[in-house]
């Protein structure tokens, strides 16, 4: 007597994929239940965008001075581009991170979806 195939279940979602691409990054590492993952990748998000966000206060704050300084100083202060590069290049890096480690969770769950469609106990007879 052979095995009972298992019952027919649905394949993974793309959802978590596309969480992370639209949505933010974490949200599909998020919905794979995979939290650490979710947590590291959110928060590291995070934390450029805030870096990000202090270093273009910075400098909107500085031309906004200046510009209310009607009797002072005639050149304007050096524009700061270095941290705002980097921390949107960073926050750029933990984006695709995130959306790469989504799609690899993603192969992952196939990879599994597949093995337990098909028990290999099962054998499939072949054309000979």
């Amino acid at each position: 007597m052979t095995a009972p195939v298992a019952a027919a279940s649905k394949p993974p979602s793309r959802m978590p994929i596309l969480m992370s691409a639209f949505g933010y990054p974490g949200a599909g590492q998020f919905m794979q239940k995979r939290w650490l993952a979710a947590a590291v990748y959110g928060l590291a998000f995070t934390a450029c965008l805030v870096f990000f966000a202090v270093h273009v206060f910075r400098i909107l704050s500085a031309y906004y001075a200046f510009l209310a300084d009607f009797g002072g100083t005639t050149t304007p202060p050096p524009l700061p581009l270095k941290g705002i590069l980097v921390s949107f290049a960073i926050a750029i890096l933990f984006y695709v991170a995130a959306l790469v480690d989504a799609y690899a969770g993603y192969r992952r769950a196939c990879a599994e979806w597949s093995a337990r469609r098909v028990p290999p106990s099962v054998q499939v007879p072949s054309g000979g």
